[in-house]
């Protein structure tokens, strides 16, 4: 299984992430408002010797960046479309998207994931499966793909392998931050309902998740993510890498960066 995390950067970054053991860097390509952009993010991590894993929006933005790294890098189509963190995408529609873009990914020689779900759990895998059907009615002679998934709740892993089917499987994100958060969701914001995780706690809840992606067949994992952020909320508690909240640079590293198996 190929280890890696939500990262962007320079080259300088993915030689660290490298020597460190990390083997992919996925980023939003979304999110590049021009194609020099997410080839340039495709660069610095294929010239540092990891995986590219571009989160694209169709068939022609695999195209449009993809054709240098044959046999180099992965691409996923959209994120999470079952949720809203970039735009629900409904399953049919998400559908008709799929043998374009499994077909462009195929033309530069790069590995196909979609679904990209939010979770493993009853809402997301029941879309998943919707869309999973559709695709096979429009392609009945069948499309080389892979499938993949995050996992922020326990996972019905039972479930999924059903869905998918046979076909490979990536769980490209997963993640503990270091922030306050609720001990009861359904009980007020207040201190004594109110915990955090060490950083300790972080690197052993990460590596066991590594060891059941592993032990579940994943040909891929990805840890969220690479840098914190300054401040002391969820989004930017979940780097394996420290923050200086006044001046935004990037300090020691954190015990979870070391989880990688053989690091």
């Amino acid at each position: 299984m190929i280890c890696g995390l939500t990262a962007g950067g320079g080259l300088d970054t993915m030689r660290e992430l490298k020597a460190r053991r990390w083997e992919a860097a996925r980023f939003s390509a979304l999110r590049h408002r021009a194609l020099d952009e997410a080839r340039g993010q495709m660069d610095a991590i294929a010239d540092a010797g990891m995986m590219p894993v571009p989160i694209v929006r169709d068939a022609s933005h695999v195209l449009a960046i993809g054709p240098r790294y044959h046999g180099r890098a992965g691409a996923e189509l959209w994120n999470e479309p079952d949720g809203t963190v970039d735009g629900h995408v409904g399953p049919y529609t998400y559908a008709s998207k799929v043998p374009a873009f499994v077909d462009a990914c195929h033309a530069c020689g790069i590995t196909p994931w979609v679904g990209v779900i939010s979770n493993l759990n009853t809402s997301a895998l029941d879309w998943l499966e919707t869309m999973l059907r559709q695709v096979d009615k429009l392609s009945p002679g069948g499309l080389d793909f892979g499938v993949s998934a995050h996992i922020y709740q326990p996972p019905q892993w039972a479930r999924f392998h059903s869905i998918r089917g046979g076909r490979p499987f990536a769980i490209t994100e997963f993640g503990y931050h270091t922030a306050p958060r609720l001990r009861v969701r359904w009980l007020p914001r207040w201190g004594w309902n109110l915990t955090r995780y060490t950083d300790a706690q972080v690197a052993e809840l990460a590596r066991a998740r590594f060891a059941e992606c592993e032990r579940e067949g994943a040909t891929l994992a990805c840890l969220y993510q690479y840098p914190d952020g300054p401040t002391d909320t969820a989004p930017n508690r979940f780097g394996i890498r420290r923050c200086d909240p006044a001046t935004g640079a990037l300090t020691s590293w954190k015990p979870v960066a070391d989880v990688v198996p053989g690091a």
